[in-house]
Formats: C-alpha cells, sequence, structure tokens
C-alpha cells in the first residue's frame, strides 16, 4: 500500500525565512529569523576551501593572529579543523578567572554566541534562530561540507545535558529505521560536546506553521490545505507510533513546511520525547496542546500526541488555540466548554481531580474559577463547528472529534485515522478501503464505522512516495 500526501499548492505565495528546527519554548513570542548577507556566505565558502580540513599545527601557523592562547591549546585536542573564527573581530576573552564555564557561559549556563565566531572548529555561526529552555539555535555554516545547518547548544546544566542524551537516542533510532528519510521526522545530522555544552545539528528547514500564521495574520488556511498538512503530520506520527515513541510536545512552532509555499511538513523538536516504555516526565506538552490526562496526572501513552494533532488543525482551520487556557485550571475549562464534563471513569483515575472538581457532590462538578479578564467557562457551551466556521456535520469536525476524547483509549491510531473519509483522499497510490455508511446514519454512527477497523497491536505503515511535495 504506497501512501502519500498528493502534490499540494498553498495560498498564496510567500517569501518564507529559514527558521530553526527545535523550540522547547512554550512561549509564543519567537525571535525573528535574521538571513545572513550574501557576503558572510561567500567569505565563508572562500575560508572553507582554504582550510579544507587543515592539520591544527598548520591551521595555527596560517590563523594563529586570531587565535587567542586558550584556543591554540584547546585545538590541540582536533586531529582536523576546518574553521578557526578567523571572519570573528569580537571573540570571547575567555578563560575569565571566576567566570561561569571559564567566562564561556553566562548565569543561566548558556553559551555566549559570537557571530562569526566558530563551534568547534567547523561551524561559522551566522545567525541566532531562536531560544528556549534548553538552550538555543544557531544557523551555521559547515566548513567541513560547504553546507548550512540548524545548530542546537544546549544549557550547560545537569538536566538539559541528560534530555538531550533522550533526544540524541531517540533521533538516531529514528534516523536508523528511516534511512531515506520518508517519514518527515527532522534528521540529526551530528552530535558532540563543545566547551561543555552539548550540541545538535539538524538540516536547515524553512518557516513554522505558527510564523507562517503569524506572516498571513492568523488568516484561517482553507481546509483543502488543513488537509494536505494534516496528511503529512499524521505520517510522522504514524512512524513514531510504530517506533513506540511519543513526542510530547506536538504544536504549530514544531512543525515546520519542507519548502517555502508547500504543505509538506517535518516534525521537530524531539527534546521531551520518549519511548513509551521509558517514560521520564509526568508533566509535559505545551498547554494548549496538552491532552487531558496530562493535566488530570493519570498515565499517558502515544495517544497524548493524537489530541495535540486534533488541536493543531483545528488552529490552522481557525486561526486561534482551540483551547487558549491561561493556566491549568482554565485549560480544563476551556476543553470542557466544547466538550463537557469528563465521563466518570476518566476522573475516577486522577490524583489531581479534587484540584479540579468538587469531590464532596455525588456528581463531582467542575470547579468554575475565573479567569484573569473575569470570564467563568461553562461546559459545553462552545461549538466546535462554529468555531472552526463549518456545519456541524462537516466531514473534518468529525475527524477531529476523533482525537478530542476525554478517554485515550478512544482515540484511533494514527494508521486507521489515515481511512477516515476526511483524509484518505490526500494519500495518492491505493487508498486504503473505507467503511460503507449509509447516508442517513447518525454523525456519531458514522464516527464508529469510520475507525470501527482499527489495526490491533503495532500498525503497518505504508510505504511513502518520496515524491517531492
Amino acid at each position: 500500500m504506497a501512501l502519500a500526501p498528493k502534490k499540494p499548492s498553498m495560498p498564496p505565495p510567500l517569501a518564507l525565512p529559514t527558521v530553526f528546527p527545535g523550540g522547547a519554548s512554550t512561549s509564543r513570542s519567537r525571535l525573528t529569523p535574521k538571513e545572513t548577507p550574501p557576503t558572510t556566505v561567500q567569505t565563508a565558502r572562500v575560508v572553507a576551501s582554504e582550510l579544507n580540513g587543515m592539520e591544527c599545527d598548520a591551521a595555527i601557523a596560517r590563523y594563529g593572529n586570531s587565535l587567542s592562547d586558550f584556543e591554540k591549546e584547546e585545538i590541540s585536542t582536533f586531529n582536523v579543523v576546518y574553521y578557526l573564527g578567523q571572519n570573528c573581530e569580537n571573540k570571547i576573552k575567555a578563560p575569565i578567572p571566576g567566570g561561569v564555564n571559564g567566562g564561556f557561559d553566562d548565569e543561566r549556563g548558556d553559551y555566549t554566541v559570537v557571530m562569526k565566531d566558530h563551534i568547534n572548529y567547523r561551524y561559522e555561526v551566522l545567525s541566532t534562530l531562536g531560544r528556549g529552555s534548553f538552550g538555543q539555535v544557531v544557523k551555521a555554516f559547515d566548513h567541513r561540507t560547504g553546507s548550512h545547518v540548524a545548530l542546537k547548544i544546549i544549557r550547560n546544566k545537569k538536566r538539559f545535558h541528560q534530555q538531550a542524551e533522550v533526544e540524541i537516542k531517540v533521533l538516531c533510532h529514528l534516523r536508523d529505521r528511516d534511512p531515506e528519510a520518508k517519514y518527515g521526522i527532522i534528521r540529526l545530522i551530528e552530535h558532540f560536546t563543545f566547551r561543555s555544552h552539548v550540541c545538535l545539528t539538524y538540516e536547515l528547514l524553512s518557516i513554522n506553521l505558527y510564523e507562517h500564521m503569524k506572516m498571513t495574520k492568523f488568516y484561517p488556511m482553507p481546509l483543502p490545505v488543513v488537509k494536505k498538512i494534516g496528511a503529512s503530520i499524521l505520517i510522522s506520527l504514524a512512524f513514531m507510533w510504530r517506533e513506540n515513541i511519543i513526542h510530547c510536545d506536538l504544536k504549530p512552532e514544531n512543525i515546520l513546511l519542507r519548502q517555502p509555499n508547500r504543505t509538506a511538513v517535518k516534525v521537530i523538536d524531539l527534546g521531551s520525547a520518549c519511548f513509551e516504555n521509558e517514560r521520564i516526565y509526568t508533566y509535559i506538552q505545551s498547554r494548549f496542546y496538552r491532552a487531558p490526562e496530562i493535566i488530570l496526572g493519570t498515565p499517558y501513552t502515544r495517544k497524548i500526541d493524537l489530541w495535540s494533532f486534533a488541536c493543531v488543525l483545528c488552529e490552522l482551520a481557525s486561526g486561534y488555540p482551540l483551547f487558549p487556557g491561561e493556566n491549568e485550571t482554565e485549560q480544563l475549562a476551556c476543553i470542557m466548554e466544547v466538550l463537557g464534563v469528563p465521563p466518570k471513569h476518566v476522573l475516577d483515575g486522577s490524583p489531581r481531580r479534587g484540584q479540579f472538581f468538587d469531590l464532596s457532590s455525588p456528581d463531582c462538578p467542575p470547579k468554575l474559577v475565573p479567569n484573569s479578564r473575569k470570564k467563568v467557562r461553562q461546559p459545553s457551551t462552545k461549538s466546535l463547528s462554529a468555531f472552526v466556521g463549518v456545519d456541524d456535520d462537516d466531514p473534518f469536525i468529525e475527524f477531529v472529534r476523533l482525537f478530542l476524547n476525554w478517554d485515550p483509549e478512544e482515540r484511533p491510531p494514527p494508521e486507521a485515522a489515515m481511512r477516515h473519509r476526511w483524509i484518505c483522499d490526500a494519500y495518492v497510490g491505493i487508498t486504503p478501503k473505507m467503511p460503507i455508511t449509509k447516508k442517513n446514519s447518525e454523525a456519531s454512527s458514522r464516527r464508529r464505522s469510520d475507525v470501527s477497523d482499527k489495526v490491533s497491536g503495532v500498525p503497518t505503515l505504508p510505504n511513502i512516495n518520496t515524491k517531492k511535495q
């Protein structure tokens, strides 16, 4: 069964900047990507051809004037170097007695990035692309390969180092299982440690979906475009599902267009990801996209990513987050506003239910608390179809409701979801067999029928057509 998103079209064409492949920050604010002036790139390529993997002694003899005394000693630990920061005019004056990490770090443990300086005597820093709780990401020129990369520099703190080790493990596993890069996961190129900082390099992609929405003033995307994007994301989720990996932070900022003005995407930032049998954290996911089981403190599975997936699709289709809670309490209230109060069996397994519900009453009503605007959200008062701007029986609403379910066991796995009538025609090749439904049947009956043939165990992934989207 060969499936792949059909060749898409994006309205309207935009000149989109390049952006980084790793944003762990939950904040909506983002640094505006800065493009490298052509002269810098040209200079970098000239230097790359000059060095071409010089031995340390030869590099020092030729570029020694541009090296600090510390670097002349440090460089001796490298067999071959490619770039020494000779284009940089303001190198870090380190080591500094009493300075954090010898003067290379700030008080937060972030590496002090200097434009045009080197990282690992190979990468030339060209611009800052983003910053988050994990550290920072820069656009860099790789003087060994002659290509641009996104370089993620992890904060010099033990817990972030441990988190980076998990990210590397997950990314290497996915890369090994997908050598032809068919399934839309960000590609880890290399990882290394430099001046006590774990560093990762990735392929450089286009803009993320949040920045795209921002550039279009959050104008709703047409549903056919949402379908194409959703089809690409679902392929990535099916692949991670097969490998028993939970992304744990799926959101528009972590989904990048592969190319400007195309709908094929790649899922990025696996800094919070884990194998399902090696779950580390209990409090995960950015708040707007956080599954209710995370808020309620119940055990979670790969199905938390499916909840986030539905939230992302609704946001693309409407221009606004579906559940924009100011805090955890309001987040749950936002969900109840659309889905109503959770079933009793969902609350029974929650160790935190007393924080959000009145357990002294037999029916456990929710504790309704006003937000900062003094608004109290009432359960079952918001229509999902009205929020998106379509009819209640629209196939898109039917599709996202598969995943917006209080009970994670009721959310179908990705490959089964590919068979739904709203999205199945977004794939080329042999489409999955669709169940037959009566035209006059109820919407809920159609939903049950569409996923009645759920795949048990690990789904068999379709062979993805690698044709450019």
